[in-house]
């Protein structure tokens, strides 16, 4: 069967379980470009299609704090500032900040020339509105998520000055990364007032992106239409965006047509479409695999913890596995930012001859013959527990036969619910996939092994830790608190206090007709945008 056919059959039988919902699609769109291909151009230049490697559904930052990303994904959302390729804060819907000395107080010169999707002008009052609004709704004194309040925390006051043209935000203690903070998708500025009628399930919020959501198959595609009062260019009067999990068949639906621009394939899929003559551009640096460890459980014992670090090839499954998927790392912030303290030196590097000689000695032996050893009289039988996204599964099957080599027995699961599993500590490992330098900050990364952190999901305590990242709070000197930061990372690879699987390659691959698909490697939402458009 052709590969046209394969992914118009995927298609058409998500469409049909959509219609028995209810639910309804711009079901023509989905292809217009299947001859593209094969002419070398665009059959339809006002359509573009789009495939994302992930179960694409409405979202909004109401639903929940990480939730907030899709939206900036699908080109519907834009904050007051950006993160740059190469880290650094730029200004976005902001046109600049300024602070006081001791940066309690941050005035934010808001531009003039954007509106929302309805016709709005984002005003002062309006930018004001959409902060507020989302701190009220995600306000952890209310039972929502600390992660915005750990980004930055709310200020004692935010005063909109539509004549000045600026927004002042004053806190209680001095802040020195709000611009950074302001950059994060949970920050985008949305016109919540107009929005809250909005049936959600279909529609969106209303944003300043250059795209706005019109229909939804969830699950399968997402529907958006040109923002027609954007403040620059939008190339496509409508654009599809498709749902596939699976990198295989997002690879598919790129070859036979279905797909004009894809986010994220794997490496041998990328490899196979650069060679059909498709364009990729690869960025990697600011997102990291990783396990968190539960230290409340059986690898609460430094041996055997340290010991399973060390049984684990890491640069050859980053390599071969998946095929360069990720590249190997030990540091939980990458070695591309050196000054987060990714150049410390690694004592738990893998050695499985080192691994047993350390369960050798700590007593950790095979009593019974059978391959595995014991600890406390039970077979050790570590728990992995991951999801699908970004290939995280596959690396566990690799690495279970690689703790067994050493005789420590591993099982491999799949959980939809990572935050679910990691509350409730029923797993010794559990994969997470993160920015670590998110907002162009390290910190708050970091945070999630302070011993009271409530997304401190590996149970890690540390007396020295917890006491060199409460000085960062102190510090605002930029040398400074690289060199915390650095002593940071030094304590968690020396403890072995999580295990890191290696730093994931973003990527996006395009046909030939199109150019503009970019891959940011500090930062992991700007996928759709207006660059993307017809190559000239």
């Amino acid at each position: 069967m052709k590969l046209k056919k394969i992914t118009a059959l995927l298609l058409v039988s998500a469409m049909t379980v959509a219609s028995m919902a209810g639910c309804s699609s711009k079901g023509a769109n989905t292809t217009t470009s299947s001859e593209a291909n094969e002419i070398g151009a665009m059959s339809d230049p006002t359509h573009l299609n789009v495939v994302m490697t992930f179960n694409v559904s409405m979202a909004t930052v109401t639903e929940s704090y990480s939730a907030c990303w899709a939206p900036m994904r699908h080109g519907v959302s834009e904050a007051l500032t950006k993160v740059a390729n190469d880290g650094k804060i730029v200004p976005w819907l902001a046109k600049d900040w300024s602070s006081s000395e001791n940066y309690t107080k941050w005035v934010i010169g808001i531009r003039d020339d954007v509106y929302f999707s309805n016709g709005t002008q984002m005003t002062p009052t309006k930018v004001a509105a959409s902060l507020n609004y989302v701190y009220d709704f995600n306000d952890p004194a209310n039972g929502g998520p600390d992660a915005l309040t750990n980004f930055m925390v709310r200020p004692k006051e935010i005063i909109a000055d539509d004549n000045a043209g600026t927004v002042t935000l004053t806190f209680e203690k001095p802040i020195a990364n709000v611009p950074g903070a302001l950059s994060n998708p949970a920050f985008a500025i949305m016109d919540w007032e107009a929005s809250k009628d909005i049936d959600f399930a279909n529609k969106g919020e209303i944003g300043t992106g250059p795209y706005v959501y019109d229909k939804c198959i969830e699950g399968h595609s997402i529907e958006l239409v040109k923002n027609e009062y954007y403040y620059d260019d939008v190339p496509f009067e409508t654009v599809t965006i498709l749902g596939m999990e699976d990198s295989s068949t997002a690879s598919y639906a790129l070859q036979d047509g279905s797909a004009d621009v894809g986010f994220n394939l794997s490496a041998a899929d990328l490899t196979l479409l650069k060679e059909k003559g498709f364009a990729s551009q690869v960025a990697s640096g600011a997102r990291t695999g990783f396990y968190f460890i539960n230290h409340n459980g059986i690898l609460g014992n430094d041996d055997l913890r340290k010991a399973a670090i060390m049984a684990v090839d890491w640069a050859t499954i980053d390599k071969v596995t998946v095929g360069g998927s990720y590249i190997y790392g030990y540091a939980p912030i990458s070695e591309s930012y050196v000054e987060y303290g990714g150049d410390v030196n690694n004592p738990l590097a893998y050695n499985p001859e080192a691994a047993k000689e350390l369960l050798d000695k700590a007593g950790i032996k095979d009593t019974d013959g059978d391959g595995i050893r014991e600890l406390d009289g039970k077979n050790i039988e570590l728990r992995l527990v991951t999801n699908k996204a970004r290939q995280m599964d596959v690396m566990a099957d690799a690495a279970v036969p690689m703790l067994k080599e050493v005789g420590i027995g591993a099982t491999h699961s799949l959980t939809d619910d990572q935050i679910k599993v990691g509350e409730s500590g029923d797993y010794d490992l559990i994969n997470w996939n993160q920015i670590t330098v998110q907002c162009g900050d390290g910190v708050n990364f970091l945070r999630q092994f302070v011993s009271d952190s409530t997304s401190n999901y590996g149970n890690y305590n540390n007396a020295e830790y917890d006491s060199i990242f409460a000085k960062l709070s102190e510090e605002f000197d930029n040398d400074k608190r690289n060199d915390l930061v650095s002593q940071l990372q030094k304590i968690l690879i020396d403890d072995g206090a999580a295990m890191i699987a290696g730093y994931y390659q973003f990527n996006a691959c395009s046909a030939p007709y199109i150019e503009g698909a970019a891959a940011n490697g500090a930062a992991d939402y700007y996928w759709l945008t207006n660059a993307i458009r017809p190559a000239k």
